[in-house]
C-alpha cells in the first residue's frame, strides 16, 4: 500500500508542478491561461468519471461472483 501510496502523491505533486508551469509561463494574458485551466479541469473531471465508472463495473462484478460461490 506504501508503493500505491507514494505513486499517486507522486502523480499528483507531478501534475501540480505542470499545472502550475503552465499556468505561470502564460500569465501574462488571460484568455491562455482561462483557456490551459479549463483543460485542466475537464481532464481532472474525465479521470474521475472513468475511475467511478471502471470502479463501479468492477464493484459489480465482485458482487456478482460472490453470488455465485455462495
Amino acid at each position: 500500500w506504501k508503493l500505491i501510496k507514494l505513486i499517486h502523491v507522486g502523480k499528483y505533486v507531478l501534475w501540480n508542478i505542470v499545472a502550475s508551469v503552465l499556468l505561470l509561463s502564460f500569465s501574462q494574458s488571460k484568455y491562455p491561461r482561462f483557456y490551459i485551466a479549463f483543460v485542466i479541469m475537464i481532464s481532472v473531471v474525465l479521470t474521475l468519471a472513468i475511475k467511478i465508472i471502471v470502479g463501479g463495473i468492477y464493484m459489480f462484478a465482485y458482487k456478482c461472483k460472490s453470488m455465485k460461490c455462495c
